[in-house]
């Protein structure tokens, strides 16, 4: 491969790495939702992976379920409780 050709190579990873960067939500100081990839949104948990989803949409509509995971704890009470907290940090979370 030709010099010129392995930079604009370069330069548009670096590039797209970028974008991907930018469409990065921070919901709390345990959860993230990141772009991966064209095709793929990624929900990490202490900064590890823990899903690929195709869509934003999709990822918001299971979030809650993987937080509710890591926290469950007591009777349904409780839970519903921290169900609610779960709501509100996402929505805060989303610009």
């Amino acid at each position: 491969m030709k010099t010129e050709a392995i930079e604009k190579a370069r330069a548009t990873k670096q590039a797209n790495k970028e974008r991907f960067e930018a469409q990065t939500v921070t919901i709390d100081e345990n959860w993230r939702i990141l772009r991966s990839d064209p095709l793929n949104w990624e929900i990490q948990y202490k900064g590890k992976f823990n899903g690929y989803f195709p869509t934003l949409s999709s990822v918001l509509k299971r979030l809650p379920a993987k937080m509710l995971d890591e926290t469950a704890k007591g009777d349904l009470s409780e839970v519903l409780r921290s169900l609610q907290a779960i709501q509100e940090v996402i929505e805060k979370a989303i610009p």
